[in-house]
């Protein structure tokens, strides 16, 4: 699935590819983990909680959701998968 974010003038400032997977590790459209596949962030928008905001809306979207994650490869290579409680990146994202 697609979430775009865009700014007060309707530009896209951000697009992001997520899924939801089971605790079996497959897809599920009704899975309880919610990972961030992909994300282009603007240059202009990049540090300004693009990330929390992306994750804190997937949250809210899927109610059953218990944890999320992202992987960030290019970025940080060799680093592993961190998982993410539900309520931990909402009181961080408050």
């Amino acid at each position: 699935m697609i979430e775009v974010l865009r700014d007060k003038d309707g530009n896209i400032t951000a697009v992001c590819e997520w899924l939801k997977f089971n605790r079996d590790g497959r897809l599920d459209d009704n899975g309880d983990t919610v990972c961030i596949c992909e994300m282009e962030i603007n240059k202009e928008h990049r540090g300004n909680g693009v990330v929390k905001h992306f994750i804190k809306t997937l949250c809210d979207k899927n109610p059953q959701a218990v944890r999320a994650f992202w992987w960030r490869e290019s970025k940080y290579p060799g680093r592993g998968h961190r998982f993410h409680s539900v309520e931990h990146i909402k009181r961080r994202s408050a």
